[in-house]
């Protein structure tokens, strides 16, 4: 119930979900393995359940925490004569999963919203259970299509299960988002609409039919009938179909251990991979090319608007973050790292003897010099952390989640990297730059900061230190006063 009240308060934070989520070891746990599974397919593994939140985000963050509570306390239902208890539930597991990969592939906006309403778009059928029983298995006895068993349900009751599902939810006051996903999930809308609610819809209703088509493998009229269903209401063409089969066929082993529930054995999901390859051969040739331009002009448009929205944000010349993002998210992360008693480190990196290099090969091997660097930097980097260019020769850069010794480790590794480039191409000479740094780790080892504004401070005054010490070295902050005198930029 507290993460229900979480997912409907517009204010949650991060914060207050890895707090609700860290007293349920069980829970953390389950969203550490799912954060690492290939649903997410992060370039590195998360160590911990902040680095997992951090990187998933406070959306996916309360759609795990809801999928794994709900899951883990309805799973207690009585069963019922007639209703396949077991089947309903391997459907729900896998139409969750297959709801967010589609999201994925398609780059749908909001798309965590899909695993949650993937999972519940048929706990009405649950509730029917529970509420008539023996009466409800009766009306389902003779159907074994899920659209026809909610006809069947419609003639009997005046209602089907989505209906039902949907007022359900209404009633344990989830996001609205979900009663209208669930109340239309059997297709019962505008399916022509191009809105990004529709999208999310349609994703839904067809994460049904691929759950069905995995659970009958030998049912090739429903497997014709799911891979038509992508390409009319999704565009999808025919190789990404093949490519989120494959991708769901992949997450649901690591899925299984997760949500325990045995959901289909590897050698029958390679078996409906080739089926779909067979029916995708037969449909190849119709209208192949025509599906590939919309989507090719839709991932355009996609890109170009996120390339527009990114460039507000990013330095012209590194393609790394500006200033004022850094400054934006070190305030963000200070509070975070403060909160939970997580370890945070900055960095604050100068290129040795910038000046020289522009005075004596020009700025536009200057320029060269600092992408390079820069390039460097993003290679050895995780995804969670953040490099910004701070302003001509400096950079920035904060690593969530990590210690001194940590951040050490690895601007070692940069140093060392960058004093093996030769920029003799360039220069016409043999030319290597380095590298000064400073380290200040906040929340680590006893050490704590009573601000962002202290924090940077400290790694500005120990790069300084790096400085003055002969350069081409790194110095981790070890509470000098901050008040001394600065030395002046380029000494």
């Amino acid at each position: 119930m507290r993460v229900i009240e979480l997912a409907a308060l517009p204010t949650s934070s991060i914060s207050e979900i890895a707090e609700l989520i860290s007293h349920d070891p069980a829970l953390a746990i389950k969203v550490l393995k799912v954060a690492n599974s290939p649903l997410y397919g992060l370039r590195r593994k998360a160590e911990n359940l902040r680095q997992a939140l951090n990187i998933l985000g406070l959306d996916a963050a309360i759609t795990l925490a809801l999928s794994f509570s709900l899951t883990g306390a309805l799973r207690d239902s009585t069963a019922t004569a007639g209703f396949d208890t077991e089947y309903f539930w391997r459907r729900s597991v896998i139409a969750g999963v297959a709801a967010r990969t589609l999201g994925a592939q398609l780059r749908i906006k909001d798309g965590e919203e899909l695993m949650l309403a993937g999972l519940l778009q048929d706990i009405g059928m649950l509730a029917l259970s529970a509420l008539l029983q023996e009466e409800y298995g009766l009306i389902l006895a003779d159907e074994t299509d899920h659209d026809a068993a909610a006809e069947a349900e419609r003639l009997a009751l005046g209602a089907d299960h989505a209906e039902v599902g949907a007022w359900l939810l209404e009633q344990w006051h989830l996001p609205a988002y979900l009663h209208h996903i669930v109340a239309n999930s059997h297709g019962h809308h505008n399916a022509s609409s191009s809105s990004d609610r529709t999208a999310i819809t349609n994703c839904v209703v067809l994460s049904g039919l691929i759950a069905d088509t995995l659970l009958q493998p030998d049912n090739t009229a429903l497997a014709t009938r799911t891979l038509k269903q992508a390409q009319d209401s999704l565009g999808m063409a025919d190789d990404d179909y093949r490519t989120t089969l494959d991708s769901i066929s992949m997450s649901l082993p690591e899925v299984s251990e997760i949500f325990e529930i045995n959901l289909i054995d590897p050698l029958q999901a390679e078996a409906i991979r080739d089926q779909a390859n067979e029916i995708m051969m037969i449909r190849h040739m119709r209208m192949h090319e025509e599906v590939n331009q919309v989507r090719r002009t839709a991932e355009e448009l996609s890109a170009h608007s996120q390339k527009l929205e990114d460039q507000v944000h990013r330095d012209s010349l590194t393609g790394l973050y500006n200033r004022s993002h850094f400054d934006e998210i070190l305030l963000m992360e200070f509070a975070h790292a403060t909160e939970q008693d997580w370890p945070l480190s900055i960095a604050f990196i100068d290129l040795d003897d910038f000046k020289h290099i522009n005075d004596t090969f020009g700025h536009a091997v200057g320029d060269e010099v600092l992408q390079a660097i820069a390039g460097v930097m993003h290679s050895h980097t995780r995804q969670s952390d953040l490099l910004a260019r701070y302003g001509g020769e400096e950079f920035v850069a904060i690593l969530p989640g990590t210690g001194s010794g940590g951040a050490c480790t690895l601007f070692e590794r940069i140093m060392a990297a960058v004093r093996g480039i030769d920029y003799a191409a360039l220069t016409g000479r043999s030319l290597h730059a380095t590298l000064s740094i400073g380290v200040a780790a906040h929340m680590d080892q006893g050490r704590e900061f009573s601000s962002a504004v202290e924090l940077l401070q400290a790694a500005d005054y120990a790069m300084y230190a790096a400085k003055h010490a002969g350069r081409n070295r790194l110095v981790v902050y070890n509470d000098e006063p901050l008040e001394a005198a600065r030395p002046e930029h380029g000494q």
